[in-house]
């Protein structure tokens, strides 16, 4: 429970710190796991709180790729009040995000999603993205919601290597001169 009015600022100032120091977009889900492991906020206190800084424009959520942005009306505000964010939840924040800053890239570049189209039938989407162009793109058919899981999963594992196989297979030189 929020204790006080400073205390409800600080916690939505640190989900703006967050974004501004991670210096690119986060999903909910590495937010979320943020503000539990540095112990800054609990989940449904950032829950409430991502929504209001959205409905107050302070973020901005892309819905496409599932990601908040700090708008510029997020930044003038942190930067107006950032003192009144306890300096060592900062230092705090700020050793996490640089431990884990090329992994949430990573998870934003490779993504995986499936959508039921009929009763046995799932469509599992497949990306890599780089600069917000994508490199490949992967659309499969399966049939079941277990299978449609695991390519999710199995993905995200092994995209660079699938990746680098599909490049490697396609343009490798066949020597068409070689007679059986």
């Amino acid at each position: 429970m929020i204790n006080s009015t400073q205390e409800l600022a600080e916690n939505k100032l640190l989900i703006l710190y967050v974004l501004q120091r991670a210096g690119l977009p986060l999903s909910n889900e590495q937010i979320s796991e943020i503000m539990m492991d540095t112990e800054s906020m609990n989940y449904f206190l950032l829950q409430q709180f991502l929504g209001e800084l959205q409905s107050s424009e302070h973020l901005f959520f892309d819905t496409k790729k599932s990601c908040y942005y700090i708008t510029p009306k997020g930044t003038n505000t942190l930067n107006l009040f950032l003192h009144l964010i306890d300096e060592d939840k900062r230092k705090r924040l700020d050793r996490y995000i640089v431990i884990n800053r090329e992994r949430f890239k990573r998870e934003l570049q490779i993504t995986a999603d499936y959508k039921q189209i009929a009763k046995d039938q799932f469509i599992v989407t497949c990306k890599v993205e780089e600069n917000n162009i994508t490199l490949i793109e992967l659309k499969l058919n399966v049939v079941t919601k277990e299978q449609a899981k695991l390519l999710c999963s199995k993905w995200n594992n092994k995209a660079q290597k699938i990746y680098a196989n599909v490049i490697r297979e396609l343009t490798e030189d066949e020597n068409i001169d070689k007679k059986p």
